[in-house]
Parts: structure tokens; sequence; C-alpha cells
């Protein structure tokens, strides 16, 4: 899932890093995308230099402020989820 802007890039970085999988900045951003870029880099995600118009596809046209992330609904970043069934098995099994 891709988000868009950078109150809400920053927030999934610092809430769950490990759902996100990479952040893109528009390469003419000029410095203004530092925080965004430094907090990525401090949680370990990649950022990828992109151009308006990638950015621009990938927020669907809507005010990015330069700045997107593919980010997991559910699962932390090089995970497979596990379903509730098999968890609930395996804690009843341990039992």
């Amino acid at each position: 899932m891709i988000i868009y802007g950078l109150n809400p890039v920053l927030e999934a970085l610092r809430s769950h890093p490990d759902r996100v999988h990479y952040v893109g900045v528009a390469r003419e951003h000029g410095g203004k995308l530092q925080r965004a870029v430094a907090e990525a880099r401090r949680a370990g995600v990649p950022v990828r230099q992109l151009t308006g118009e990638q950015i621009d596809r990938l927020a669907g046209r809507g005010v990015h402020n330069g700045v997107v992330a593919d980010v997991s609904e559910g699962s932390p970043r090089g995970s497979t989820p596990t379903s509730t069934t098999s968890s609930t098995a395996r804690r009843r099994s341990s039992s």
C-alpha cells in the first residue's frame, strides 16, 4: 500500500518501521524532506530517489509533498504472516 505526504510517512516510520518497504523522495526536493530521509535511514528503511512524475503516479495525484512510502498493511517487511488458527494451534499444543 502506498502512503504519501510528509506527516503520514514520518508517522509510519516512527510507529511501524518494520512495515515500511521503502521511502521514495522527489529528486528535486531540495532538502525539505531531509527529516523523512533521516528517519528512514535511522530505521534501516531504503530510500529511493524518484522523479516528480513517478511520485505523482504512485500518489494518484494526491498532495504528496514530494514523499511516498510503500507500507505493508499487516505484517512486517521481510516476514510471512501466520494465520490466527495456526498461531492458536501452536499455543495450545505447547500447553
